[in-house]
């Protein structure tokens, strides 16, 4: 039995050793090709340093490379820390204080935000490079470590802080293969099949595709089609060239698709559809069946639970507007407000709204650097999502944590925009507020107050964001005002209670 999450790969690789383990673009490996690169790579990250419990950076797309460092880095016994290859300097620096990594993996077009950040003691290796290609080579396989303890550090995701910082969420080795298996254990219709081919759109840094979509696919033996970037076109042009037959998704995809005048047949060899990492609009959820020949089944998750809590699979039915029921070994309760799992009388009535908080085997450790939330004594995990459980055991979401902003599903929190906007010389004070987006769902709009007698232009907020933020989280509406709009008692008592 699998105690590290590489050994999926193994797995699969003595059961199908000849199956084609991942498509990118003209390049095809099987099974028994990507284990023997992963133990190569992982002998060559250990002759170089890399031990047990080391972090290493992956600033990678998602391509093969990302695949093979990824397991490789799991194999060595190593930490896997993966991050947007389209980040900051400023986000690239603050990361590598934070765990301070031992190597960094890259795109060779990160060169550029790299020689722009304070990298201490963490060297660099970019992919696809001379250094890249010699790694293979230089290790022992024999060295490796033999066993690995599930419960030691896999994985860690940076998440978005409430107090402006990201932070380090912490996931086992445990954590994230209970996530794998519990998915496995679905009757009908099952997550993947060994016989499915997945398409690997979302981002690998993700850990929605990096778990759920990658993870699961290798682990059943399934062959998994990585696409760099999505672009409607482009999506459906892979689907039908490699029969895609499973689609793991975001709400901003699907609407996108919905303009495609043929998707039913641009879709007709697809028998899943799945979405997450935002609520989908219900006009599209009601119409997307009679568009596309099959619904989409809904789910919810969050990096802390590796990732999936709930989903319509469960079930076996998708339900309007409910993200489904939660997944074999997880645990959702929902607490009034102000109390906890552990306390008696704590759940609201049926249908009434409450917190959300979970428990279970694909729950993290923690974060990095201590500090709210981490899981109680008894391992409950306050979400800071809001949501209710049906008579059906439906569990429905009604608000997410109060000031996030799901752009494209990936989440900004307004504090780490304001922070960054507070640091541009002029500005008094600004505030952060999520605004709908006909394609990304919500999009960031700040409002910024200029010091007294002075001016900040919207152009100059935009060129200060976009070289200290990711793309997602930069503003796309700003507005240069002389007070920020404030929120009265009665408004706040009328928000919390609907």
């Amino acid at each position: 039995m699998a105690t590290n999450l590489a050994d999926v790969v193994s797995e699969s690789a003595q059961q199908s050793p000849a199956r084609v383990a991942v498509i990118d673009g003209e390049r095809r490996i099987t099974y028994a090709g990507l284990d023997d690169r992963i133990t190569a790579f992982a002998a060559g990250l250990s002759s170089c340093g890399v031990q047990p419990g080391s972090r290493v950076f992956l600033m990678l797309g998602n391509r093969l490379e990302f695949v093979i460092a990824f397991y490789s880095v799991l194999r060595a016994g190593a930490v896997a820390v993966p991050v947007n290859p389209r980040c900051t300097s400023a986000e690239l620096e603050y990361m590598i204080g934070e765990v301070t990594p031992r190597l960094l993996i890259s795109e060779h077009e990160c060169a550029g935000v790299i020689a722009g950040a304070d990298l201490g003691k963490c060297a660099t290796i970019a992919a696809g490079g001379s250094q890249w290609e010699a790694m293979e080579s230089l290790g022992d396989p024999e060295l490796l470590p033999q066993e690995t303890d599930a419960a030691s550090p896999a994985v860690m995701m940076f998440v978005a802080g409430y107090e402006g910082r990201p932070k380090a969420a912490v996931l086992s080795h445990g954590a994230l293969l209970a996530n794998i298996n519990a998915l496995r254990e679905l009757p009908d219709p099952k997550p993947v099949l060994e016989q499915d081919v997945s398409l690997a759109v979302l981002p690998l840094f993700h850990i929605y595709s990096l778990n759920a979509v990658l993870g699961l696919s290798l682990a059943v033996g399934a062959s998994v089609v990585l696409s760099q970037r999505f672009y409607p076109r482009d999506a459906i042009d892979l689907i039908e060239q490699h029969r895609v037959t499973v689609v793991a998704g975001a709400p901003p995809m699907y609407v996108a698709w919905s303009a495609e005048f043929d998707l039913r047949e641009s879709l007709a060899t697809v028998r899943l559809l799945t979405s997450g990492g935002a609520p989908l609009p219900s006009e599209l959820y009601a119409q997307f069946p009679t568009m596309a020949g099959q619904p989409i089944w809904e789910g919810y998750g969050l990096t802390e639970c590796s990732p999936v809590v709930a989903t319509s699979l469960v079930a076996g039915v998708p339900r309007a507007g409910s993200v489904g029921k939660p997944l074999p070994g997880v645990e959702v309760q929902i607490v009034a407000e102000g109390s906890s799992p552990e306390e008696p009388d704590s759940e609201p009535d049926d249908f009434d709204v409450g917190q959300i908080w979970i428990r279970g085997t694909s729950l993290f450790s923690g974060y990095w650097s201590d500090g709210p939330p981490q899981p109680d004594p008894e391992r409950w995990f306050r979400t800071g999502d809001h949501g209710y459980i049906d008579d059906d055991g439906f569990l429905y979401i009604v608000s997410d944590r109060r000031d996030l902003i799901l752009v494209s599903g990936f989440n900004v929190y307004p504090r780490e925009v304001e922070r960054v906007v507070r640091e541009l010389s002029g500005v008094a004070d600004c505030s952060v507020t999520g605004v709908p987006h006909p394609l990304t769902g919500q999009a960031v709009k700040v409002n910024v107050v200029p010091e007294s007698g002075g001016s900040v232009s919207a152009d100059s907020v935009l060129s200060w964001c976009e070289s200290q933020l990711s793309r997602y989280k930069c503003p796309t509406i700003i507005e240069v005002v002389t007070e920020l709009p404030r929120v009265s008692g009665e408004e706040m008592a009328g928000e919390l209670s609907s």
